[in-house]
């Protein structure tokens, strides 16, 4: 039987507003559907029914199946000639593992396309009016992932020097060991910090304080999501009572209405 097809869509961060139109377009294909945690119900909506639905999640310290069984299970399908459709939150080539899966399919000889999605990054930061980059402020940034970060003390200079925002993914865990080291390699206590948790729902929340608050107050979970954080002068530009995209969609059609009629 003649290979399939693998489409990585980019399903953007947690709620279905956020999928691009080249990835529904995909998923409106699909035979076979793996997907990832982090994504709310509305998502199984839009799978097709004669597809089959393969949940691949992962969260923090809890995985449905490890890296090589979902390569495994991508390829396998594919090679029975199905339309494959790995839909993974956010984008598949930030902190997505996507190129992981690439390597498998082009090792297996499989055909392939990568759709991009809209990172958690900017989408998370975008919701709440965090500007990444500030033409008077912050004119740059830099994206981390806090589980595995090195001990090299050059690096830690380098980075608590940073002017730029500096966003750190899956850094909730050992946020309080990163925001101490920062500190001891000389950045400003006063730095403004924004955590923003996403939800099972597609919703977010936003808190916004300084590296020091945090180290004596400590942070308290809205729910069991993950938590990016953002540091740097630019935190100050955003707004933490700001409605998310989906929210505004759902809760305000009066005002749409009246601004696209």
């Amino acid at each position: 039987m003649r290979s399939g097809f693998v489409a990585l869509v980019g399903a953007g961060p947690g709620h279905v507003d956020y999928l691009t139109l080249a990835g529904l377009k995909a998923l409106q294909k699909a035979d076979v559907v793996l997907y990832d945690a982090l994504l709310s119900a509305e998502f199984r909506g839009l799978f097709p029914k004669r597809s089959k639905a393969i949940y691949v999640g992962k969260r923090c310290g809890r995985h449905a199946l490890a890296q090589q069984q979902i390569n495994a299970l991508i390829v396998s399908h594919a090679q029975k000639g199905k339309f494959v459709v790995r839909l993974k939150g956010g984008d598949p080539f930030i902190f997505g593992r996507g190129a992981e899966e690439v390597e498998a399919l082009r090792e297996a000889g499989i055909d392939y396309r990568v759709i991009p999605g809209v990172s958690a990054l900017n989408g998370i930061a975008a919701s709440f009016t965090l500007p990444l980059t500030l033409r008077t402020g912050g004119n740059e940034f830099r994206a981390i992932q806090g589980h595995h970060l090195p001990e090299d003390s050059q690096w830690w200079q380098d980075l608590a020097r940073y002017k730029g925002t500096v966003a750190i993914f899956m850094g909730l865990e050992k946020l309080a060991s990163t925001l101490e080291k920062l500190l001891a390699h000389g950045r400003d206590p006063a730095t403004p910090l924004a955590l923003i948790e996403s939800s099972d729902d597609g919703s977010s929340h936003a808190h916004a304080t300084t590296i020091q608050t945090i180290l004596t107050l400590g942070y308290q979970r809205v729910g069991h999501g993950p938590v990016i954080v953002y540091l740097g002068d630019n935190v100050r530009f955003m707004d933490t009572k700001a409605q998310t995209f989906h929210n505004l969609f759902q809760e305000a059609p009066h005002v749409l209405a009246a601004h696209f009629h």
